[in-house]
């Protein structure tokens, strides 16, 4: 499985003072993807529909650049072919129906490319336009509205490049889903233990996995979680787990009420190795209302995974 870049249309909002200035902003640009791709990502960057016609100085749009004698023709037609081979984010049928659910904010302004970098797990790329994108990752506002008409708030981090050197802190994440290469549920299930060397699974995990249709989008989506729990093994370096850190890592986990555990302990109890195991700290997957639940083994920095599925019923939502 490869990772897609997709461009952050909110660094392009305010254009460049001088067409010199939007030049060398290009060129950082291009700079930036060559990295990335150097590294594995996908030849694929997902644009606006509009992009060709985005001013990058006045008077001067990515149409005048493509025409720009003054700018490497190389890198130009290099540029062309990797923004043109892919659909535009507007026209991205499996992902109308959570996009329509999902609103994205960075400082306030609605933001669709970082939105749909973390909802497709891939790579947001920006413009050196501002020092705020000076980041290898951005914190964007999500919210979702969920199926009772609840409106879901979080801060989500979004993993961003605006220089070649950004690059660098997402070559672990990069190689370990080019090296993959998961097929399907039963592939990632027959090499689980060298994709996630420091993940062990529940008993039932195994079915619940190889339910899934190997082109079902939640597939994708179960595999980034999976990674993100693995590279947070990589880095656990502390006697306890640190939901602190895990937050910045993988994401954001959070137990279960003690009212739910009561009430619905049974639904959250699975066998490893002859052992049961109540389990109540879990994190949620964007799409469908899934969740990943999962027990720190601090003493030997692994994670065991109970349950990967549906949401599992609660106190306020038993059904």
């Amino acid at each position: 499985m490869s990772l897609e870049m997709i461009a952050n249309e909110l660094s392009l909002k305010t254009p460049a003072y001088d067409m010199q200035t939007a030049q060398q902003w290009m060129g950082q640009f291009v700079q930036t993807l060559r990295s990335l791709v150097t590294l594995g990502t996908d030849r694929v960057l997902r644009v606006p529909a509009d992009y060709q016609t985005t001013p990058l100085a006045f008077g001067y749009t990515l149409v005048h650049w493509f025409g720009d004698n003054q700018v490497d023709k190389e890198e130009r037609r290099w540029f062309r072919s990797l923004s043109t081979r892919s659909p535009f984010l507007e026209g991205l049928p499996d992902w109308e129906d959570e996009a329509w659910k999902s609103e994205f904010f960075f400082n306030g302004n609605p933001s669709m490319g970082l939105g749909y970098a973390f909802l497709l797990n891939a790579i947001a790329v920006s413009w050196s336009s501002d020092q705020q994108w000076d980041n290898n990752q951005l914190e964007i506002e999500h919210n979702q509205l969920k199926d009772d008409q609840r409106i879901d708030h979080e801060m989500v981090l979004v993993p961003h490049c605006s220089h070649p050197n950004h690059a660098l802190a997402h070559q672990t994440r990069i190689t370990q889903q080019l090296t993959a290469t998961i097929q399907s549920p039963i592939d990632l299930w027959n090499r689980r233990d060298s994709l996630f060397p420091s993940l062990n699974f529940c008993n039932k995990v195994e079915s619940q996995l190889l339910s899934i249709d190997a082109g079902d989008a939640i597939f994708p989506q179960v595999v980034k979680c999976l990674l993100e729990f693995q590279d947070y093994c990589n880095n656990w370096q502390t006697e306890s787990f640190n939901s602190a850190t895990f937050a910045l890592i993988a994401r954001k986990s959070s137990p279960d009420s003690d009212a739910t555990l009561r009430q619905y302990g049974k639904e959250r109890t699975f066998l490893y190795n002859g052992v049961s195991f109540i389990f109540s700290l879990h994190v949620r997957i964007p799409l469908r209302g899934w969740r990943v639940y999962f027990h720190p083994e601090p003493n030997t920095h692994t994670l065991l995974i109970g349950y990967i599925g549906r949401h599992l019923p609660t106190v306020l939502f038993p059904a």
